[in-house]
């Protein structure tokens, strides 16, 4: 099981492990009110990155099993991995750097506002994670759009993002305080700390708090966290 180290005070949102000196696991709380402590550390706790590594032939074993009890609720974290813990050599396997012993970076998402923080965090002039660094790329589907583009130079309607990223397809118009946007698809709207992912629109005369923002309209081409900025989406091509 991987395993990070989270604060106690958050730790009711994670599975919670307790291990002794070898690593191996001897209890489980599925998301528990109280959760246990790392021994000698009261404020941190052992926490599931709900990753685990099985024998697949053991593992259908287990699964079996579950589904012929009429007295399992059939979830992993509540019957699987204790029923597991209790008659198996079960091992927890910390995700940290194996020369330096510092926790590698992890985030769990689960959670809007998880979501929403973990987002926001990039928009740091040094972030935890650094998704710039050319030694460790991140290979992922990369969508062909054009470049981010900043229009109008005048002094009441500049295009502004502050502390931001934008994606490509993106077009910036607006002013800087309120930062305003005017195009055919968004007008007079400020964004301020939220995450705009595709296929979201801004409406006329909108403005957005704190938020992770997604709609079903069909509008593309935003793929955007900010802490303050104006947007305007460009029309999509429609085909039949």
């Amino acid at each position: 099981m991987g395993v990070v180290e989270v604060p106690r005070d958050r730790a009711r949102e994670f599975g919670v492990l307790t291990v002794d000196e070898s690593n191996r696991v001897l209890r489980f709380q599925e998301k528990p009110m109280d959760p246990e402590p790392i021994p000698g550390r009261p404020d941190v706790t052992l926490a599931s990155m709900g990753i685990y590594v099985f024998n697949p032939k053991l593992l259908e074993r287990l699964l079996r099993a579950d589904a012929e009890d009429p007295n399992s609720a059939h979830d992993f974290g509540r019957n699987i991995i204790p029923g597991a813990i209790d008659n198996l050599r079960v091992f927890a396997y910390p995700f940290e750097d194996v020369r330096t012993k510092a926790q590698n970076y992890w985030r769990d998402v689960g959670t809007v506002d998880a979501y929403y923080e973990a987002n926001m965090e990039l928009v740091r002039v040094s972030p935890e994670l650094n998704i710039y660094d050319e030694q460790w790329p991140i290979w992922t589907y990369q969508e062909q759009l054009p470049p981010a583009k900043f229009v109008f130079d005048d002094i009441d309607r500049r295009g502004t993002a502050l502390d931001s990223m934008v994606s490509g397809g993106c077009i910036i118009s607006g002013h800087a305080s309120p930062i305003r946007c005017c195009s055919p698809t968004c007008a007079c709207t400020t964004t301020r700390r939220s995450i705009a992912r595709s296929s979201c629109r801004e409406c006329a005369s909108a403005s957005t708090a704190p938020s992770a923002t997604r709609s079903s309209t069909p509008v593309r081409w935003c793929q955007m966290a900010c802490r303050s900025a104006s947007i305007a989406l460009p029309t999509p091509s429609v085909s039949s």
